[in-house]
């Protein structure tokens, strides 16, 4: 299984590698024809084409860095790393969508005349390449936060790209330049909202929060009704990346043998990966005795009871 993750996780950076460079390429010609045309639309995507460079880049030394094993100085390896490039990728997006509202401001008090047919072309062309990067990338995205910050990014040049072409030929039909600035302005809302849930997502997981999807009160449950289990208390679920889900509890038991408690951890591993996609699982066993009377642990050191039911 670990060698089937890591050929994944090779594909999936050698994917980001290609995307990055078309990506570079093309930014390079869209800058330069956005200038020509004075195209606020297109400089904003050139813009954003610059930061899915840098986002592109990130993701694709994250995924390489997640490979990394384990050592005495990072115990639970680098898979955080990956988080920490999402959340700067998802701040970086919400930095471009308020420059895109204050350039498309500047444009609707000051409206400069658009060279629509170049804005056309161009724009089409950029939704080609755009969607293609995306596409390269997509794959993975939805199980890594790292992944899916990059394909958001991908995700929304495809979306400014298709609205300056809309914008382009919008302007053509009515001469209106200011519709540039107005197509600039709901591509800063779609990323603004493309980037909110990753921002969400990842700050979670830092403040160690239990994973979306899991009910505590069921996983509680559901513990209890293993044979052997009495009672449970120091409950604890986090995640270390959007796809690894972590676990410690203290169970207690009654006083068995050492070959009784295996089973009864055996049981609860089981249970847990199998429902819950918790693979990896700290449990401490107690016997009669005691007692627990906090069933998720205060660290603060305060009173806080949570008695089981």
């Amino acid at each position: 299984m670990h060698t089937h993750s890591h050929g994944s996780a090779l594909l999936t950076s050698q994917r980001i590698l290609v995307a990055l460079l078309i990506t570079l390429a093309f930014m390079l010609v869209e800058a330069a024809a956005g200038l020509y045309a004075n195209s606020l639309a297109l400089l904003t995507d050139a813009a954003h084409n610059l930061t899915d460079v840098a986002a592109l880049a990130l993701s694709w030394y994250a995924l390489r860095l997640t490979e990394r094993p384990a050592n005495s100085g990072k115990t639970y390896g680098y898979h955080r790393a990956g988080i920490l490039v999402a959340l700067a990728n998802s701040m970086a997006l919400v930095g471009i969508a308020l420059f895109i509202f204050f350039e498309a401001y500047q444009r609707l008090l000051a409206p400069l005349h658009v060279e629509e047919n170049v804005l056309i072309v161009v724009a089409a062309l950029a939704l080609l390449v755009n969607m293609g990067t995306a596409l390269l990338v997509q794959r993975g995205s939805a199980h890594d936060l790292n992944v899916r910050s990059a394909f958001v990014h991908l995700l929304g040049d495809v979306v400014a790209t298709f609205g300056a072409l809309v914008a382009g030929i919008a302007i053509a039909l009515t001469h209106l330049d200011a519709l540039d600035a107005l197509a600039s302005m709901l591509i800063g809302v779609f990323i603004l909202w493309s980037a909110w849930g990753i921002v969400r997502e990842t700050v979670d997981i830092l403040l160690e929060s239990t994973p979306r999807g899991i009910d505590m009160s069921e996983m509680v449950r559901d513990l209890l009704r293993v044979n052997g289990v009495r009672g449970l208390h120091d409950l604890h679920v986090w995640s270390l990346s959007q796809a690894m889900r972590a676990l410690s509890v203290h169970v207690l038991t009654e006083d068995v043998s050492l070959s009784a408690g295996a089973d009864i951890q055996r049981s609860i591993n089981q249970l847990l990966a199998n429902k819950y996609g918790i693979a990896h699982s700290t449990l401490q066993l107690e016997c009669a005795g005691c007692e627990p009377d906090q069933l998720y642990c205060n660290l603060n050191g305060g009173n806080g009871h949570a008695h089981i039911s």
